[in-house]
Order: structure tokens, then C-alpha cells, then sequence
């Protein structure tokens, strides 16, 4: 999501950086819906709150370990046992915002 927020931000102010470095990044974004809708994006301190209590609202995570699975492995390449491990790390990430108040 970084790379994407900084592609949006060059965009918008082309000056306002001299270098930008994006990684995992393609600008193809057809994709996009069916990745995130396939993630079941959910609220981090409802879904582990022993984890993420301390988070506002704003804050989202994959809601299920096959959730994890469709949005970022790819059946049969990989083996089923290793989906236990993303799942108790996931973190968390924004949509992000933008306020009309940045100036850069």
C-alpha cells in the first residue's frame, strides 16, 4: 500500500520528491477488487484483540487464515502447513487518508 500512496503522492506533487523507490508494486490495478474483497477485510481490535486492542478503528487485517491464503498464495505452489505461520503474524494496515490541509 506504501508504493501505492507514493505513486498517487508524485503524481500530485511531482516536485515534491527528487527519487521515489516502489516495491511490490504494479500499476495495473484491474486485479484490485477481487484481492481485497477476497481478503474480508475486518476491524485488527475486533478480530485479535489480544493482539490489536490497543489500535483505533482505523486499523484493518485479513479476517480468516483462508482469507490470508486466497489473497496471498497460490494453490497447489506452496505447502498448506505454512499458512499457520502469516496467520499469526498478519499485520495491520490502513486504506490510508488524505487531508486537504498536506501540502508538500
Amino acid at each position: 500500500m506504501g508504493s501505492e500512496l507514493t505513486d498517487a503522492i508524485t503524481a500530485m506533487y511531482p516536485k515534491g520528491l527528487d527519487t521515489a523507490v516502489l516495491t511490490g508494486f504494479y500499476v495495473d490495478a484491474a486485479g484490485q477488487p477481487v484481492f481485497f474483497a477476497g481478503l474480508d477485510l475486518v476491524i485488527a481490535n475486533q478480530n485479535s484483540p489480544l493482539r490489536f486492542s490497543q489500535l483505533p478503528n482505523a486499523y484493518i487485517i485479513s479476517n480468516t487464515i483462508s482469507n490470508n491464503r486466497f489473497g496471498f498464495f497460490c494453490a497447489p505452489n506452496f505447502d498448506p502447513t505454512v499458512l499457520a505461520v502469516p496467520e499469526a503474524i498478519k499485520q495491520t494496515f490502513t486504506m490510508g487518508s488524505c487531508s486537504p490541509t498536506v501540502s508538500l
